[in-house]
């Protein structure tokens, strides 16, 4: 990916900081005007609290970026939106039941920042910590979507979620509600922010299918035909050296009965059977856990794409087909299984997400 690539893919999640640094500058305006300092300092303290409370929902939106993306460069239908339902209806509710628990603690917490449970600025707080936490759950839907909407290069939705959750959403309500529901209207625009944004995921995934969404790939506007031909792949396990072997002639029967030239399909299973080769040698025996290999193969276009998967120690393949041999040194023969597997292969890509090796072979 070259920096054209990332600054088309990146700048989108960029302008939602600035938005947000705009919000916290109108939304001062908004409370100075109508309801004074004490309301900002309220505001001030509750976005220190806040940066906390974030910590969870943070850690739930990055793990679920990361394997998104995983999935969906493996064209996997099913793992996208079986993330994507764990996201959303287990984490993101673990996370709506803690932050209902923070809001009986809201006087406890208030009391850390001001001693005196009766000036204004305490009961400001203090509601800040009932009414905001709660938000969060839709606060995790909205950015989520936003990751999911940069990883399939959806930027429309992206913009729009960004500009709404970042600065459009919380503005708004506040400006419209403030005069009657003073300093509450701040605290509960976040919800109905949350709610503003559900509701544009839903909307435009209608106009983006031509349908009404009624599944989570629907909602996820994942194309028909992605990942669905499931006779274009085979999935296969290594946990013995053994395995090895077998997989290459499994990969070979599977690329003869699709009609892949037999020299494509001998290098395809050679190159698979060295990289499992490998993490056998460098990863199974470096400590006493029990370790397995996931090997999917796909058949895409006029590629035949591998994908390995293992939790064992960080094995970087390119590091080693990298290592220059000094022959009087070294064995010239060290690492000729990866380097011969560069060789064959168009592509090899390695990441190292979340403590586990994955490793693509294109041939």
């Amino acid at each position: 990916m070259d920096v054209q690539d990332i600054l088309g893919t990146g700048y989108a999640g960029a302008l939602s900081f600035a938005y947000q640094v705009v919000r916290g500058f109108v939304l001062n305006a908004i409370i100075l005007k109508n309801i004074g300092n004490m309301g900002v300092a309220a505001l001030a303290t509750y976005t220190t609290i806040n940066s906390l409370l974030w910590s969870f929902p943070a850690g739930i939106i990055a793990v679920g970026r990361l394997l998104l993306s995983v999935s969906n460069g493996e064209e996997d239908k099913e793992r996208c939106t079986q993330i994507m339902r764990t996201v959303i209806f287990r984490y993101a509710v673990y996370d709506l039941i803690f932050s209902l628990g923070v809001g009986l603690f809201a006087s406890q917490i208030t009391g850390i920042y001001y001693q005196d449970p009766t000036s204004p600025v305490f009961e400001m707080t203090k509601m800040a910590i009932k009414l905001v936490p709660p938000s969060m759950f839709l606060s995790i839907i909205c950015v989520i979507f936003i990751s999911w909407g940069q990883i399939i290069m959806e930027h429309p939705l992206v913009h729009i979620l960004s500009l709404i959750d970042g600065l459009v959403g919380t503005v708004l309500f506040s400006f419209l509600f403030i005069s009657t529901l003073k300093m509450n209207a701040v605290w509960i625009s976040y919800t109905f922010n949350g709610i503003l944004t559900t509701i544009v995921i839903y909307l435009y995934a209608w106009y983006n299918n031509k349908a009404r969404p009624k599944v989570m790939a629907d909602l996820m506007m994942i194309p028909k035909g992605f990942g669905e031909n499931e006779e274009d792949i085979i999935n296969l396990e290594v946990k013995r050296k053994e395995d090895v072997v077998l997989i290459g002639k499994e990969i070979q029967s599977f690329c003869k009965k699709k009609n892949i030239d037999s020299k494509r399909g001998y290098y395809a299973a050679l190159s698979m059977e060295e990289m499992a080769s490998n993490i056998l040698e460098h990863g199974f025996t470096k400590d006493n856990k029990k370790h397995k290999i996931d090997v999917r193969v796909m058949l895409k276009d006029d590629d035949i794409i591998m994908r390995i998967k293992d939790d064992c120690v960080p094995f970087n393949p390119k590091e080693r087909k990298d290592i220059t041999l000094d022959e009087s040194k070294e064995d010239p023969l060290k690492n000729i299984g990866i380097r011969m597997a560069y060789k064959l292969a168009k592509d090899i890509t390695y990441e190292h997400i979340l403590g586990l090796n994955v490793l693509t072979i294109t041939i």
